[in-house]
């Protein structure tokens, strides 16, 4: 099958030491050399979404299973298999930054919410799905929030307990609740009425007027606690008391992206135009700080205290850039990238670069497969390490 496929033509070439690298491009059959976004289908394929649309490799080839004008020339900034094996595409036109939400339905490409939205509404928010994909999520520039569901699409609005300010972040959690995040009013989720968990839900703040104000980032971590990133804020919620930090307990300002939990249970945020920041819990217990002799960084030490630390990282102490992106690979380890041609990782102690010039100029994303294969999407194609 394709996954046996992919996982033997790609073992060739992903040794475990990360040092064997293999780009794909132009020749080797991709739309343009220029990479947005991957994703892994359930299936085992590969979704490439590239600057000239988007390709599937099959771990042996590539194909287009539709080359659509729309797609030419567009940011696809987000792809998302649903339940019944449809792909959708969040995109952005580069000229106009006109947002649209396109899918494939293994036969032709649509827009379902095209004739709901309003005149100027954009489907700007993350993607988010419910178990099963079964149930998708989007959100507008213009606080209303759409889900498609069973073949069908629904709109909720202010009548339905939104705010009415622009959506931000989705997740839906563990237990099947929606969380939203907006520009000005905070965190909101949806309650259902009792012994329902489908339909008559309605929408009301989470958390009052406690920051973060303008949301940008919600993330679940292992514990299914779950964090929100903001301005110069990270709140936390662990399902019974919300807790937020900042500077007084130690958080660095700047706007706070929640990325990705380590093997350690530390959680990771991108400091736009910084670098990272590291939340280690009360137990951790690191190494000493210092530059290792193979070029890695040791973690500075930042356990033992009450509440817990952050710490700082920037191009200094080993990332590949001032704005971050993190992929987590099935051992647990942080791969990290910044729109250049240098890559880190993190096993949960040490913090270092892939040895040499990797052969990617500048990096645009990255993706994590299950056959443990680490993608990176560049400005020259497609890399795996």
């Amino acid at each position: 099958d394709v996954v046996r496929q992919a996982a033997e033509v790609l073992s060739t070439a992903t040794q475990a030491n990360r040092s064997q690298w293999r780009v794909f491009g132009v020749q080797e059959g991709l739309p343009s050399g220029f990479v947005f976004r991957i994703i892994q289908d359930s299936h085992g394929a590969l979704w490439i979404a590239t600057l000239s649309g988007v390709a599937r490799f099959d771990g042996v080839t590539f194909d287009q299973p539709f080359d659509d004008e729309r797609l030419r020339e567009k940011w696809i900034f987000a792809l998302l298999e649903d339940g019944a094996g449809h792909l959708w595409m969040g995109m952005a036109d580069m000229q106009t930054t006109d947002f649209r939400l396109y899918r494939f339905n293994g036969e032709r490409l649509d827009e379902p919410f095209k004739e709901m939205l309003e005149a100027g509404e954009q489907v700007v928010a993350t993607l988010s799905a419910e178990k099963r994909h079964e149930t998708l999520w989007f959100g507008t520039n213009k606080g209303r929030v759409l889900r498609y569901r069973d073949g069908g699409t629904e709109v909720f609005s202010k009548e339905h307990g939104l705010p009415g300010r622009g959506i931000t972040a989705l997740l839906v959690d563990e237990s099947g609740t929606l969380w939203v995040g907006t520009d000005e009013k905070g965190v909101y989720r949806v309650v259902y009425p009792e012994r329902s968990r489908r339909d008559g839900g309605r929408f009301t703040q989470a958390f009052g007027d406690k920051p973060p104000v303008y949301v940008s980032s919600i993330f679940e971590d292992s514990s299914g606690r779950l964090w929100f990133g903001g301005e110069n804020v990270l709140g936390r919620y662990d399902g019974a008391n919300y807790t937020f930090f900042t500077q007084a307990q130690g958080l660095p300002n700047g706007k706070l992206t929640v990325l990705e939990e380590d093997i350690n249970g530390d959680i990771w945020c991108r400091i736009e135009g910084v670098g990272a920041v590291r939340y280690a819990p009360p137990s951790a217990s690191p190494p000493s700080v210092g530059r290792k002799e193979d070029g890695g960084f040791v973690s500075p030490p930042d356990g033992g205290k009450p509440g817990g630390r952050f710490v700082t990282y920037t191009e200094a102490d080993g990332l590949p850039g001032r704005n971050i992106d993190v992929t987590k690979d099935r051992r647990g380890h942080l791969w990290f990238t910044a729109g250049s041609d240098r890559i880190a990782w993190y096993d949960g102690v040490q913090l270092r670069q892939l040895p040499g010039k990797s052969p990617i100029d500048i990096s645009t994303s990255s993706y994590a497969d299950r056959e443990g294969n680490v993608w990176f999407g560049s400005s020259n194609g497609l890399g795996v390490a």
